[in-house]
């Protein structure tokens, strides 16, 4: 880790107001996946609009990944949470392989990412469906 996510934020500021913090350790379990450059890739979409975003889905792999893995978790989403508010995604599935398509080198890059990166999201999809990853509750 090279510093400091959303998440730790929060949880840091958490446990400072005197809460806990449960963390799940799921490194060695294989339920853990990595989402890189979601939250980073949603703001920059909503702030230069879709056709610069593919643009630089085309030619960065940081928002490659970032676009990738968005529409993974919002699949994910869609899936666990039906009837919770939808996952917005800063571009559809079709506009970004479209894209793509025009690009060889990218699309290789963005097939072999976005293998790994749906596997990951079936592993985080199996996980919060399993019936061990309920939350204890207290009373």
């Amino acid at each position: 880790c090279r510093g400091d996510d959303t998440g730790d934020r929060v949880a840091r500021a958490v446990k400072e107001a005197g809460f806990d913090v449960p963390l799940l350790h799921l490194d060695g379990t294989g339920a853990f996946a990595r989402f890189d450059a979601i939250t980073m890739t949603r703001l920059l979409g909503g702030w230069v609009g879709p056709e610069t975003l593919l643009e630089m889905a085309v030619t960065n792999e940081y928002f490659r990944r970032g676009c990738l893995g968005a529409l993974a978790l919002a699949c994910v989403h869609d899936r666990v949470f039906a009837d919770g508010r939808r996952f917005g995604v800063p571009l559809s599935a079709a506009r970004l392989w479209g894209r793509l398509l025009r690009h060889p080198r990218a699309l290789a890059a963005a097939v072999r990412e976005a293998a790994e990166i749906r596997r990951a999201a079936g592993g985080l999809r199996r996980f919060l469906t399993s019936p061990q990853s309920a939350a204890p509750t207290s009373a």
